[in-house]
């Protein structure tokens, strides 16, 4: 009961490397997709991450101007003359505040930039800030007082 192959179901017999291999074979072609389902799902096209997020919070221009704050002050120091304008009209209103005494130097026309920690501090170096510019009054136009390593030399 031997029954011959002819050459055509002989080729349709998987060869040994097919038999053996870890991907099951493939079969001839795949079906298309159907033209509904190619088409996009979405009118719109947004990629993740196709824009760069905005700023984090409200955007300043958008708020009310009753709300907002006055933009802060580049940071500059002071010289010791300003400070002692600052202490001389401190001496003058005696009852106005810390606080309202900054408002007030920095609402002027010529503003003079500092907060009320600043000032609390420099109030109590007012003594070392007077004495500095009676002993040196170019010291007028210091930002800070200056370390003489020997003051031999001057």
């Amino acid at each position: 009961m031997k029954q011959s192959l002819n050459n055509s179901e002989v080729n349709d017999l998987p060869t040994i490397s097919q038999l053996y291999s870890r991907t099951p074979p493939r079969p001839p072609s795949y079906p298309t997709m159907p033209a509904i389902l190619s088409e996009k799902s979405r009118k719109h096209t947004v990629t993740p991450y196709s824009k760069k997020p905005g700023p984090k919070g409200p955007h300043p221009r958008n708020q009310a101007k009753s709300t907002s704050k006055l933009a802060k002050a580049p940071s500059t120091q002071l010289m010791n003359h300003d400070w002692l304008t600052i202490f001389k009209w401190i001496d003058t209103n005696i009852h106005w505040s810390q606080q309202d005494a900054v408002n007030h130097f920095v609402n002027r026309e010529s503003p003079l930039h500092f907060n009320q920690g600043t000032l609390s501090r420099k109030l109590k170096k007012r003594a070392d800030i007077e004495s500095v510019v009676k002993a040196n009054p170019a010291a007028l136009s210091a930002r800070r007082q200056r370390v003489v390593a020997c003051p031999e030399v001057e």
